[in-house]
């Protein structure tokens, strides 16, 4: 599901303050229900043909166990599983209703699909089993954002947390937001096996050689490959794409701001150390 989201489903009004502060039930109806329509645009099935091209192009191999980290309702998993016709695929979200879609979506991969509905991060995956990892679009929220804070510090570093806090905007929701992203990104590295390979696709406004250095050492510290003192990277970036595109409009729909209605996304291919 996506990470920013917009503030109306079709001609509803939604607010989305209201929706995100219900937690994770958001996620089994009303926002459930506007991702699915979202997705059904021109721009977003375009999107993920590509996204699943470029990924195709970069593997020298085919990969043999593929998951989908916060899978929503499977465009870019069923995309992949025609691209990779003998590889294992597995799919993980929260909502019941996006999965419920992505297993009528994969029915012609049969038995090369699993999917679960569980809150990320967890711990209880398998551990170092796959070679590709993708996060599309990801808006994977806290459980019970208030109290997420504390149990994200318990599972980082010092110098982790110092980073956040240090890179972080003014208050706490930034520190936040980042430890939270930096705790997903330590779940999606355990599932990889050495060398393997995570693919995060997220909205921007510019290419990442273009985006101003302390944005780009905010990115890094949640993806994992940020390389800064105590901080030790586990992802090395290997490549980058961006690709302009109107998806960048979830952004826009949310925050009404003119700026955020110009952009598209990145793909960026990740190694794991």
């Amino acid at each position: 599901m996506t990470r920013v989201l917009c503030a109306a489903m079709g001609r509803r009004r939604i607010d989305f303050a209201r929706e995100l502060g219900r937690g994770l039930s958001a996620y089994q109806d009303r926002l459930a229900s506007w991702w699915l329509d979202r997705t059904a645009d021109a721009a977003h099935r375009r999107a993920y043909r590509r996204i699943a091209d470029y990924i195709a192009d970069s593997f020298p191999r085919p990969p043999r166990r593929i998951t989908d980290y916060g899978c929503g309702a499977g465009h870019l998993l069923a995309q992949l599983a025609r691209r990779f016709p003998r590889a294992r695929l597995s799919g993980y979200d929260a909502s019941g209703p996006l999965l419920d879609s992505a297993r009528r979506r994969l029915a012609f991969a049969g038995r090369r699909v699993d999917l679960a509905e569980t809150v990320l991060p967890d711990s209880s995956l398998p551990r170092g089993a796959c070679d590709l990892v993708t996060m599309s679009f990801p808006n994977l929220l806290p459980p019970a954002p208030a109290g997420e804070l504390r149990r994200c510090e318990q599972r980082l570093s010092g110098a982790e947390r110092e980073a956040a806090r240090a890179l972080s905007a003014a208050g706490t929701d930034g520190y936040a937001r980042l430890l939270y992203d930096r705790v997903l990104a330590h779940d999606v590295h355990r599932l990889l096996r050495r060398g393997g390979i995570c693919v995060r696709v997220e909205y921007c406004g510019a290419r990442r050689e273009d985006i101003a250095r302390r944005d780009l050492e905010r990115l890094e510290l949640a993806e994992g490959s940020l390389a800064d003192g105590a901080v030790r990277p586990f992802f090395r970036v290997v490549a980058s794409r961006y690709v302009r595109s109107r998806v960048i409009e979830d952004v826009f729909q949310q925050s009404r701001r003119r700026a955020d209605r110009t952009g598209g996304y990145s793909i960026t291919i990740l190694r794991s150390l």
